[in-house]
């Protein structure tokens, strides 16, 4: 049972390899239009985020529904996003409530995103030691560094793994109400490498 769930979070977090995708088009509570490579999104739409010009931007949190034969349950998707496509890196969580009374385990997921497109993903279980989850957190955000993507800080995306490993469960219930929300995204200015980020924290 666990396996079809998995199954499902695979399904959300993995648009395939590099190249070229189709995208849908949701629109949250407020208005705001997201684009996603998921076709199994379902309402409630909703984004932290700021909006502009009618799309999602800057450093949020997208929440959805997500449905299987086993769990019900929402979905927390944490990026930086520019004319509401995700860019750089993002984590993901699923907050399951489990048909079968069967325990779910609250991963986490952390990607790359290019142009809304998602790369390969790390996924971590709650067994992970702190150390090893932020090993891989910080060498996927050098990656992102490297290609020079726009992204949410390096301080927001480590202090979520951090925030993650202490408590996975309240942390999924408390992701759509996330403090890193309606963060400006990084300026397109030359910045410099030591502080990639800087915009998208806000200083």
């Amino acid at each position: 049972m666990k396996k079809k769930l998995l199954l499902v979070l695979i399904a959300v977090t993995s648009w395939g390899a590099w190249g070229q995708v189709s995208f849908q088009t949701f629109k949250t509570e407020t208005g705001c239009k997201i684009f996603s490579t998921s076709k199994i999104d379902l309402p409630p739409y909703k984004w932290t985020g700021s909006c502009e010009d009618g799309f999602a931007s800057g450093v949020g949190v997208y929440s959805f529904g997500l449905t299987s034969t086993e769990s019900d349950g929402l979905a927390y998707i944490k990026s930086l996003r520019l004319n509401g496509k995700e860019s750089g890196v993002r984590w993901y969580v699923y907050q399951a409530k489990m048909l079968n009374n069967n325990p779910s385990d609250p991963q986490i997921i952390i990607a790359i995103s290019v142009d809304g497109q998602v790369g390969p993903r790390k996924r971590f279980s709650t067994d992970i030691t702190l150390d090893r989850a932020l090993l891989s957190a910080n060498a996927l955000f050098d990656e992102a560094l490297q290609q020079n993507l726009p992204s949410m800080s390096r301080d927001q995306f480590l202090s979520d793994i951090k925030r993650w490993h202490q408590n996975p469960m309240q942390f999924a219930t408390n992701a759509g109400g996330d403090s890193g929300a309606n963060t400006p995204a990084r300026s397109t200015q030359p910045d410099d490498p030591k502080v990639f980020g800087r915009s998208a924290r806000g200083g």
